[in-house]
C-alpha cells in the first residue's frame, strides 16, 4: 500500500494544479509584486485524508485476505505434488495414472498462476481507481480554494516535487484538507451531479 501512496503523491504533483512546475530558479524578490501564491503539502494530504485512509485500509484487508486464500491453495497444491511424487516413486501407480495426475497437476498449477495474475490486475486497477478519485477531489478542492482565496498559483510541495523549499506562511494544506475531509465521499459527489 505504501507504493500506492507514493504513486498518489507523484500523480498529484502532475495533475493537482494545472500550473507550470516551479523550477526553483526564481526568488521571492524576482516575482512580480501582488502575486498571491499558496502551496499544498501533498504528503500531508495523503497521510491525513480520511477517505483515502479508509479506502486504503479496506483495499489492504481485501488484498491480504485474497493473498491468504491463494497461499492456502498453493500449499494444498504443493501437498498434492509431494503426495503424487511419493506414490509415483513408490511404484504404486500405473504409467497411465501418472500421466493423468501430471496433467491434472499441471492444470491446477496453471489455474493458480492465472488466479494470481487476476488478483494482481484487480488490485492494481482498484489502486488506480482510488488514485483517480483522490486526485479528482484534490483538484476540485484546490480549485475552490484558489477561487475563494484569489490565488494566482497553487503549487505542490512534498516528496518528489520540484519545489525545494517553502515559506510556511503560504501553506494552505490544512484548508484544502479540511475541505476534502468535510465533503462526502468521491463516489457520492459524482453520483449527486448526475
Amino acid at each position: 500500500m505504501r507504493h500506492l501512496i507514493a504513486l498518489f503523491s507523484f500523480f498529484a504533483l502532475l495533475t493537482a494544479c494545472q500550473q507550470p512546475a516551479a523550477t526553483g530558479e526564481a526568488t521571492a524578490s524576482e516575482m512580480t509584486p501582488g502575486i498571491k501564491i499558496g502551496y499544498v503539502n501533498t504528503d500531508s494530504v495523503f497521510t491525513n485524508y480520511t477517505y483515502l485512509n479508509d479506502q486504503t485500509e479496506i483495499l489492504t484487508k481485501r488484498e491480504s485476505d485474497a493473498s491468504a486464500s491463494l497461499e492456502r491453495k498453493v500449499r494444498k497444491f504443493q501437498d498434492q505434488v509431494q503426495s503424487f511424487q511419493r506414490r509415483a516413486q513408490g511404484g504404486n501407480m500405473t504409467p497411465k495414472a501418472i500421466e493423468n495426475e501430471q496433467r491434472a497437476l499441471a492444470q491446477t498449477e496453471q489455474e493458480l498462476s492465472q488466479e494470481q495474475q487476476r488478483l494482481q490486475q484487480e488490485f492494481q486497477g482498484e489502486g488506480m481507481r482510488l488514485q483517480a478519485e483522490v486526485t479528482s477531489v484534490l483538484k476540485e478542492k484546490v480549485d475552490a480554494v484558489q477561487a475563494s482565496g484569489g490565488y494566482d498559483y497553487i503549487l505542490t510541495y512534498g516528496a518528489g516535487s520540484n519545489v525545494l523549499a517553502v515559506n510556511k506562511d503560504f501553506d494552505i494544506t490544512n484548508e484544502v484538507l479540511s475541505l476534502m475531509n468535510s465533503s462526502s465521499t468521491p463516489a457520492a459527489d459524482s453520483s449527486g451531479e448526475e
